[in-house]
């Protein structure tokens, strides 16, 4: 008929009692090999990946093997909690919260990471590590809500995790705790957090003094950095203030950082270079500077001053004491140069150095030990 087919089962035929049953009895009817085979077809679409965008997974990876572990905390937290990290900043109030110690959206990662660290300091948990990747909430000027992708991290306690291997604390001075983590571990841990993206370009990670209109006055104002990427700020690291400690009843440093995911999120893709045959030259220098001129600003005005051929730009040295004067210190520069194409000469070496003082001199003051 026009509406279909309409089959009458003989009453023998009890093992046929659905339409696949029926279908199954024709096709042997007709022969499985007259049936035509053809492979089933399941298209799919992918999606569009950009070489150049790392992946969460990246950062996260990253600082599992270096002995993190993540956490998730609440997107709530108490009003009194944030206005004792961020006294005088707008937070996001809930209309109807759940609770009154979780009526304000955070606007940072570090009030949550910090309480989980009470938590377990109260626990007798003296060393922890610990990460966080989600959204921090910021009332922008007009009232709307700026959400923004955040990585923060939080360290305290013993370097290295207890073992038979491990000394016993070599305290060398009161408040000196050579055995525990201090800045320089937190700086590490970003900086080979934030080296891939980096990689093969001309930008470089740098480090510089956290003022007090940063935006953070929960870090200590001498132990806290602003993470730099070429000239925008990415984000920050260092020590909770000791105004906090003592609010919050602890009693050991706690380090810190907190990461913009967008304005990390992207890398150079590397590009193929043929491998110079010619080789490197190298000259150090000894300048002295005084003691209040961070090493990275030195750095960098001395990499600008040192043209394209420069392959490499290290500090093998840093002395303060004797002989360099009072409120100085000495940097020991390392500068190697290679031309893709020839042999620098001596004369082109010595003024490629020459520059280089030049520069340092002229910006800092700087002085050839």
């Amino acid at each position: 008929t026009n509406a279909g087919w309409q089959v009458t089962v003989p009453s023998h035929r009890f093992d046929i009692a659905l339409e696949a049953d029926l279908l199954e009895e024709l096709a042997r009817v007709y022969g499985y090999e007259n049936v035509p085979v053809e492979p089933p077809l399941a298209p799919m679409d992918f999606s569009l990946v950009r070489e150049a965008k790392l992946p969460t997974r990246v950062f996260r990876d990253s600082l599992v093997a270096r002995g993190y572990r993540e956490a998730v905390t609440y997107s709530f937290i108490d009003p009194e909690l944030h206005m004792l990290f961020f006294n005088g900043l707008g937070a996001v109030e809930l209309t109807n919260p759940i609770a009154s110690d979780m009526a304000v959206m955070r606007t940072s990662l570090l009030p949550g990471l910090v309480k989980t660290a009470s938590y377990n300091l109260h626990r007798q948990q003296r060393r922890l590590q610990l990460f966080e990747h989600g959204l921090r909430f910021a009332l922008k000027k007009d009232g709307e809500i700026d959400q923004r992708t955040t990585l923060a991290g939080l360290l305290y306690g013993e370097r290295n995790a207890e073992g038979w291997l491990s000394k016993p604390e070599a305290v060398k001075a009161p408040g000196q705790h050579p055995d525990r983590f201090d800045f320089y571990d937190m700086k590490a841990d970003v900086q080979a957090l934030l080296d891939p993206i980096v990689a093969n370009s001309n930008e470089a990670i740098e480090f510089h003094a956290l003022n007090d209109g940063d935006g953070y006055p929960c870090l200590h104002p001498g132990q806290s950095a602003a993470v730099c990427r070429g000239n925008r700020r990415v984000g920050v690291l260092g020590a909770l203030h000791p105004k906090l400690l003592a609010a919050l009843d602890i009693d050991i440093d706690i380090w810190l950082f907190e990461l913009d995911m967008p304005l990390i999120s992207d890398k150079k893709v590397p590009k193929f270079k043929e491998l110079s045959k010619f080789p490197e030259v190298r000259r150090d220098l000894a300048i002295i500077v005084d003691q209040a001129i961070p090493v990275g600003d030195v750095l960098a005005a001395a990499k600008r001053a040192a043209a394209d051929e420069l392959q490499a730009l290290v500090v093998f040295d840093r002395y303060r004491g004797e002989g360099v004067g009072e409120g100085k210190q000495s940097i020991g520069l390392g500068l190697t140069w290679q031309h893709p194409a020839r042999t620098l000469q001596d004369d082109e070496v010595a003024t490629l150095t020459n520059n280089v003082v030049a520069a340092l001199q002229e910006q800092f003051n700087a002085q050839l030990r």
